[in-house]
C-alpha cells in the first residue's frame, strides 16, 4: 500500500461570456494538470439561433464526445475511459480536437449533431510548416439524440482515417488506419436518481500501421453511472456508482473499475469528494479524499 498527497492535482482559469447578440467564448487554461502546465484546452466561439432557428455552431477546441457525456461535468475522479483509449499507435480517441460542431433542434425534440474535426488532438502546430493537422484527413462525427420521458435516447457513430507518421525513416511503411466508431447511450432520471449508461464499439484496420496488415481490431468499451441525489435542491450529498469497462483484440487494453464516490457540498463552489475504486484487471484498491473549488 502506498499514500500520497497531489494537491493541488488540477487548477483552470476559466473564462467566457457574450461577444454580441447570440455570440459567445468560452476557453479556460490548465495552469497545473498533474504537475504541469497543460496549457489551453477547450477554446472555442459558440454562434447561437442563426438565422432565428434552433441551428448553432460551435468552433475550436473541444471535446468530440461533449454532445454525449462531458467528462468534464463528471464528478467521479475516476474517468470515463472508454473516451480516451488510443489502440495501438492510433492517435484518435474522442476528447479534445480542434474543429467545428453545428447543432440542429427539431420540433419533435430530436437533437441532430455534426462535427468535422482534425483529428490530430490539441497539440502545438508542426515547427516545420505551422500546421495543426499532421495529415490531409479529416474525422465526421454524427449524433441523433431524442428526448423520452424522464431522459433521453441517442446513438453516434466517429469515423475517419489516419496516416502513419513519419517519425522514423527506418521503420516507416507509408501505411493508414480507418476506425469507426458508434454506439448508443441513455439518460433517464427522475429527482432523486439519475442513470447514464453507453456502450461504444470501435473497429480500427491498421492501429500499428504495419505493413501488409488487413485484419479489423476491435475494441468495445462500457460506461454505467447512477448518480443520486437524496434531496433534490437542497441535498449537500451525492453519491455516484460508476462502472467502467473496456475488452480488446489489442493487448494491454483491458479495463474494468467499480467505483463508489460520496461528494458534500460545503458551498456551492465548493466540494468534498471521498471516493472508492476497484481494479479487477490489476487487483487494486484505489482510495481518493479531496477538494474541488472555484472561485
Amino acid at each position: 500500500m502506498s499514500t500520497e498527497g497531489q494537491t493541488p492535482f488540477r487548477m483552470k482559469l476559466l473564462c467566457g461570456g457574450n461577444i454580441a447578440k447570440n455570440i459567445g467564448y468560452y476557453f479556460y487554461f490548465y495552469t497545473d494538470e498533474a504537475g504541469e502546465v497543460a496549457g489551453i484546452e477547450d477554446a472555442y466561439i459558440h454562434f447561437n439561433n442563426i438565422g432565428g432557428a434552433e441551428f448553432d455552431i460551435l468552433v475550436g477546441q473541444f471535446q468530440v464526445a461533449d454532445p454525449m457525456f462531458k467528462r468534464e461535468l463528471r464528478l467521479t475522479y475516476e474517468d470515463y475511459e472508454i473516451y480516451r483509449i488510443k489502440p495501438g499507435s492510433s492517435r484518435t480517441n474522442l476528447t479534445y480536437n480542434r474543429g467545428i460542431m453545428a447543432t440542429y433542434a427539431l420540433p419533435t425534440k430530436t437533437d441532430l449533431i455534426f462535427e468535422v474535426v482534425n483529428g490530430s488532438g490539441i497539440g502545438p502546430a508542426d515547427e516545420n510548416n505551422g500546421s495543426f493537422d499532421d495529415d490531409n484527413n479529416k474525422n465526421l462525427f454524427a449524433r441523433i439524440k431524442q428526448t423520452i420521458p424522464f431522459g433521453s435516447i441517442g446513438m453516434f457513430a466517429y469515423t475517419g482515417k489516419e496516416d502513419e507518421l513519419e517519425d522514423d525513416p527506418l521503420t516507416f511503411n507509408g501505411e493508414c488506419n480507418d476506425f469507426l466508431l458508434m454506439g448508443p447511450d441513455i439518460n433517464l432520471g427522475i429527482d432523486q436518481i439519475e442513470l447514464n449508461a453507453q456502450y461504444v464499439r470501435r473497429t480500427d484496420s491498421n492501429p500499428n500501421f504495419a505493413a501488409g496488415f488487413d485484419d479489423d481490431q476491435l475494441t468495445e468499451g462500457f460506461i454505467g453511472e447512477v448518480i443520486l441525489n437524496p434531496f433534490p435542491e437542497k441535498s449537500h450529498l451525492l453519491g455516484v456508482l460508476l462502472y467502467n469497462k473496456i475488452s480488446s483484440d489489442l493487448p494491454g487494453l483491458e479495463y474494468e473499475t467499480f467505483t463508489a464516490s460520496v461528494s458534500y457540498m460545503l458551498r456551492t463552489n465548493m466540494r468534498i469528494l471521498c471516493e472508492l475504486t476497484q481494479d479487477m484487471e490489476n487487483e487494486e484498491t484505489l482510495f481518493t479524499i479531496g477538494t474541488t473549488a472555484g472561485f
